[in-house]
C-alpha cells in the first residue's frame, strides 16, 4: 500500500505450492475473507477482482465475503484482488480472515467452516449495522 490508498493485486490465501510451511502453522490457510467498508470515497476505491474483471463499489457499512479456497480445499486463483485508489475522498476498511483452525490459540482446533458448494468465487454483500 502507499499514500494513495491503492493496494496492488494479491491473494489472501496461502498457496501450498508457493508459500513456506511456516505460513500454515498458525491457523492453517485463510479460507475466507470478509472486507467491511467503514468509510468509502465519493469516486474510486473499488475492490477489483482482477481475474474476473469485476469491480465492487461499496457503501459505508457494506461487507463482502468471499471464499479463498474451493470445496475440495484447493486454492481459488479467481480471488486475486486489488484495492483501487480513491479519486475523491478516503477509503477505510476492516479485513477479517477466517482460518482453517484457531489462529494463534493453544486450546485446539475450531470446527472448520464449510466452503460454498458452487464452483468459483461467491461474493456476498452484507449490510452491517454501524450503530450497534
Amino acid at each position: 500500500a502507499d499514500g494513495s490508498q491503492y493496494f496492488h493485486e494479491h491473494r489472501d490465501y496461502f498457496d501450498p505450492k508457493e508459500d513456506p510451511p511456516a505460513n500454515f502453522e498458525q491457523g492453517g490457510n485463510r479460507i475466507c475473507t470478509v472486507i467491511t467498508y467503514l468509510k468509502t470515497p465519493r469516486k474510486g476505491g473499488e475492490t477489483y477482482f482482477t481475474k474476473l474483471d469485476l469491480a465492487l463499489k461499496a457503501r459505508p457499512g457494506d461487507a463482502i465475503v468471499f471464499w479463498n479456497v474451493k470445496r475440495d480445499g484447493s486454492v481459488d486463483p479467481d480471488t486475486y484482488h486489488s484495492a483501487l485508489p480513491p479519486r475523491d475522498g478516503d477509503k477505510w476498511v476492516a479485513v477479517k480472515w477466517i482460518h482453517e483452525t484457531r489462529y494463534q490459540e493453544t486450546d485446539g482446533p475450531a470446527q472448520q467452516p464449510s466452503p460454498p458448494s458452487k464452483r468459483g468465487v461467491e461474493l456476498q454483500r452484507v449490510k452491517v449495522d454501524m450503530a450497534a
